[in-house]
């Protein structure tokens, strides 16, 4: 008996810690690859809105900052050419991971 007591308490315990508070580290931006714009260089800046009507954001790549076409992780040069070589197909989405705190890109993806 004093097991059970033990093991709900210890569960008990376990839960709460699970409803602490939440930090946000990255946020997830899908765009329509009409709306976005590449980095020149891999230390340049992307900017792409996430609506017609939205104001246009500027976040910053590194080196570090990853890029992928089609599921395949690719080097920026083959992404830029993905990019102009789709020729802007309305809709297409382009997936953008943004890392908030150091306000650098983690990743952008594209499947066309």
């Amino acid at each position: 008996m004093k097991f059970k007591t033990l093991f709900v308490i210890a569960l008990l315990g376990l839960s709460f810690s699970a409803a602490a508070d939440f930090t946000t580290v990255s946020r997830a931006y899908e765009i329509g690859i009409e709306n976005f714009r590449a980095p020149p260089t891999a230390h340049g800046v992307a900017t792409f809105k996430q609506c017609d009507e939205c104001d246009r954001l500027s976040v910053r790549a590194t080196p570090n900052t990853s890029y992928v076409v089609n599921g395949k992780s690719v080097t920026l040069k083959k992404f830029r050419e993905a990019i102009a070589l789709s020729g802007g197909q309305i809709g297409a989405p382009v997936i953008v991971l943004h890392h908030l705190e150091s306000d650098t890109l983690v990743s952008i993806s594209v499947n066309i």
